[in-house]
């Protein structure tokens, strides 16, 4: 059934410059996210995109002087919220009967910040934390979150080398904390905690699509498509089968069409 109250927004950039934006358009995407330290992908494609737009993105992705980001926001009633930002990894325009479709595909783990190598030697008595906000630092995301650090010191100092993606996952492995990246920031928190923000109620008067099931890795649960949706945010769940509790999003989904059909959010729940 076609909804008329949804908006999709997507516009393409190169760093720091004016770039193109597709509003009112057919739009639809597939978002898939997690708790892992792995780039999330976007698959997205806008239908009828006129034909300066695309000769725009051809270019840029063409010449690749400068990394092309992505912004695509979806919601309802004049208001939509951004549900992925990144890079963009290709793009192309193929004509399908009569419409010309706009392909993208991106990610948010940047090439450059996931290449980048350390060799640092901290001194006695230096820290967990201080270890941890220095190969955050030189991941070099537009932004960060680091909560709830262990209190660790070493006495005979530390050394690190290496890429600093991997020795960021050795650290979080060793004293149970997690990484990941969510729309271009870079969260490290406890497996345990959430990251702190407002939690979400998630029963069927805010969105709930039919029933959560259990499955081995946590809960399932499908929602009407919500951007508030983040990895690591806490959520209180309530449905007939579920008494209320809270719990913390390790996967998001977002699907949809700015027209009709899909439009939802589907996640995966631990228990917090």
């Amino acid at each position: 059934m076609i909804q008329f109250d949804r908006i999709v927004e997507c516009a393409l950039s190169e760093l720091n410059k004016v770039g193109v934006e597709a509003k009112g358009l057919t739009i639809t995407f597939d978002i898939k996210k997690d708790a892992s330290s792995n780039e999330n992908k976007a698959e997205i494609q806008i239908y009828n995109f006129n034909e300066t737009n695309r000769n725009w993105i051809d270019k840029a992705e063409y010449h690749k002087q400068s990394p092309i980001m992505v912004l695509l926001k979806a919601g309802y009633h004049n208001y939509a919220k951004q549900i992925f930002f990144g890079d963009v990894k290709q793009a192309s325009s193929k004509k399908e009967g009569s419409d010309w479709i706009t392909y993208i595909s991106g990610s948010d783990g940047n090439t450059k910040n996931f290449s980048a190598k350390v060799s640092k030697s901290f001194k006695e008595q230096s820290t967990l934390s201080q270890a941890i906000n220095f190969l955050v630092n030189e991941l070099d995301f537009p932004k960060k979150m680091i909560k709830d650090i262990p209190d660790v010191t070493y006495k005979k100092g530390l050394s690190i080398s290496g890429f600093a993606k991997d020795e960021l996952d050795i650290l979080c492995r060793a004293y149970d904390l997690q990484w990941f990246i969510d729309d271009g920031t870079l969260v490290v928190i406890p497996q345990i905690t959430d990251t702190g923000e407002t939690a979400i109620s998630i029963r069927a008067e805010t969105g709930l699509i039919g029933s959560p099931s259990k499955n081995e890795k946590g809960v399932d649960v499908t929602c009407l498509l919500n951007g508030d949706f983040k990895i690591g945010r806490k959520v209180q769940l309530e449905s007939v089968l579920f008494p209320k509790a809270n719990y913390k999003i390790v996967e998001v989904s977002h699907k949809g069409n700015s027209r009709e059909g899909d439009f939802y959010s589907k996640l995966l729940l631990q228990n917090l």
